[in-house]
């Protein structure tokens, strides 16, 4: 009974010392690591094109499993919305794709259409839609009448000697 306990002790202390050993990452989980950065990295510079309205991108390197000898196939893919020339657009994402992951011969590069983007005027200090200048202005215009309407009457009563009650 006694071995035992002695043999249970050594196990749970190497179950410990085991739980507290740091992580430690394989090849496949450090390129994973490396794609993922790249792939925003790509992404943001793809969203920086001219015209360009948002963008993401991911990249698989190949990577060789050491344990299989197996080779994972590489690929790339970016997608690009714009709101001006695709074409171009489509020419300046390829060739950012391809040096980002120059192993990979043929990346899936889609640049498309999106809404446009709206025209925005300054009111003061407010940013608004171009359509929506006007009726801002009317809002506050018709906020400034109220306010003076209201500043007016209070004046009215004040002046004919009914002082308001301060009853809270």
């Amino acid at each position: 009974m006694l071995a035992f306990s002695g043999v249970l002790r050594v196990a749970v202390i190497a179950c410990v010392l085991a739980a507290c050993a740091p992580i430690v990452d394989g090849p496949a989980e450090r390129a994973r690591a490396a794609d993922l950065a790249d792939s925003d990295r790509l992404a943001t510079t793809l969203a920086a094109l001219p015209d360009a309205i948002a963008a993401r991108a991911s990249l698989h390197r190949a990577v060789r499993d050491p344990l299989t000898g197996a080779t994972s196939a590489a690929s790339a893919y970016a997608l690009v919305v714009v709101d001006g020339d695709v074409d171009a657009t489509r020419v300046l994402a390829r060739a950012f794709v391809l040096a980002a992951a120059p192993g990979i011969a043929n990346p899936t590069v889609l640049v498309v259409r999106g809404a446009r983007r709206p025209e925005l005027r300054a009111v003061g200090p407010f940013v608004v839609e171009r359509g929506s200048r006007s009726a801002l202005i009317a809002t506050l215009a018709g906020g400034l009448v109220v306010i003076a309407v209201l500043a007016l009457a209070l004046a009215r009563k004040l002046r004919s000697g009914d002082r308001p009650s301060s009853d809270l």
